[in-house]
């Protein structure tokens, strides 16, 4: 881990845990490879929807951390929207501006459970979207409830953190992506 951290770590008021986990972590992807990433996954959105009229949920507070990347390299105009969890029930933020028909780019941590994605279809299905892809930062496996899906990083989710993931809600911040030993 950078020597900057290390420095942080030892003089911080962390959490014990947090302390821990980031004492123990080792790098899965620097800053450099996951800007390039979601760089490539921008374009690839840019090439293929510009002319879709799509809108992004943005699922808080993980997907936080792409949603705020992408919003900076997608160069088209779209619709935003945010979204969160009470256990496995969708929580729409504000308003939703009309999904009837629409394409909508669902950008995750990752960490979205199926029951919780079952239920966010369900409720995208009762707007009569047009079809449903998904974003994430880690994408475990792909699953067929969307017709899309996008990963920054091929990889399974434990004791992973940094670019929106979390270590009991620490480091989310972080540009780079660790893992915890």
């Amino acid at each position: 881990m950078a020597d900057v951290l290390q420095e942080l770590i030892a003089t911080a008021d962390f959490p014990t845990p947090v302390s821990r986990a980031l004492q123990s972590a080792r790098v899965l992807a620097d800053a450099g490879d996951m800007a390039a990433a979601i760089d490539r996954m921008a374009v690839t959105l840019t090439a293929e929807l510009q002319d879709q009229s799509p809108v992004i949920l943005g699922v808080l507070p993980g997907g936080s951390y792409l949603l705020g990347a992408l919003m900076q390299r997608m160069v088209f105009p779209l619709q935003i929207a945010h979204c969160g969890f009470d256990g496995d029930e969708p929580i729409v933020a504000g308003d939703l501006p009309s999904l009837t028909e629409r394409l909508v780019v669902v950008v995750d941590d990752g960490q979205m459970r199926a029951s919780q994605a079952e239920a966010l279809l369900a409720v995208l299905s009762g707007h009569q979207t047009g079809p449903v892809w998904r974003c994430s930062v880690i994408q475990r496996t792909a699953s067929s409830e969307f017709t899309r899906q996008l990963g920054v990083v091929t990889t399974d989710s434990s004791g992973v953190f940094g670019c929106g993931l979390d270590v009991l809600g620490y480091c989310r911040n972080l540009p780079s992506l660790y893992r915890t030993a």
